[in-house]
């Protein structure tokens, strides 16, 4: 696990720097990844504790009345890939990458947000089709794009990051208590796990990695 510590911190300040005995590496991480994030939560639950601030149980909303294999697969094979595909695919830029990744945000929050899966679905076919063929067709926005991806990945990576996190507050049945949002460190610093093992393995080691994370979750759930 020190390895993936070292690499995990050599990331954010060159993402690009070669892995050593990256196929050795490639399934281990998924579980370091896991466990450096259970480590990270482990200490910030006790601390915001000691701080006074409401237990997590205290906030989130009751998923008591959910049939386990639903919460199942919401929790460990719906959100991973979602989540995943929105805010970390197009770390690795691509025309396709790039418009789903926009596509299924806006889709997918109208859905999760307002309940409509049509209404979702059609606006992550428009999202898509006008993001892809404006990279398709201007090709200096493509170039623009991609440069600066490239040159501000980590800034990205942070941002989407926070995004991920503060997304989480909606789980909350109280999203502007204070627990609430500092309770967000923790998806925050997942999605900084997850975006180091999709960029340097793939998207589906981000996607194994988000599952393991919430899998522990669906543990405490049922």
């Amino acid at each position: 696990m020190v390895s993936f510590i070292k690499d995990f911190g050599r990331f954010f300040l060159n993402p690009d720097f070669e892995l050593q005995n990256r196929s050795r590496k490639h399934i281990r991480y998924i579980f370091y990844g896991f466990l450096v994030y259970l480590l990270f939560a482990i200490v910030y639950y006790f601390s915001l504790s000691g701080l006074g601030v409401p237990k997590a149980a205290e906030l989130e909303k009751d998923t008591s009345e959910m049939l386990p294999i639903m919460l199942f697969w919401i929790a460990v094979i719906r959100a991973p890939i979602l989540e995943e595909a929105s805010w970390r695919l197009f770390l690795k830029y691509s025309k396709v990458n790039m418009a789903t990744s926009l596509a299924l945000i806006i889709g997918f929050g109208y859905f999760l947000n307002f309940g409509s899966l049509a209404i979702g679905l059609g606006l992550a076919g428009l999202i898509f089709s006008l993001v892809y063929a404006s990279l398709y067709y201007f090709e200096r926005l493509e170039t623009m794009l991609k440069n600066i991806g490239q040159r501000y990945l980590v800034l990205w990576i942070i941002l989407t990051s926070l995004a991920f996190g503060l997304v989480h507050v909606t789980n909350s049945s109280n999203p502007l208590d204070i627990g609430t949002i500092l309770r967000t460190g923790m998806q925050v610093f997942g999605g900084l796990v997850f975006a180091f093992n999709r960029y340097k393995f793939g998207f589906w080691y981000g996607v194994a990695t988000h599952a393991v994370v919430n899998f522990l979750s669906f543990l405490f759930m049922v």
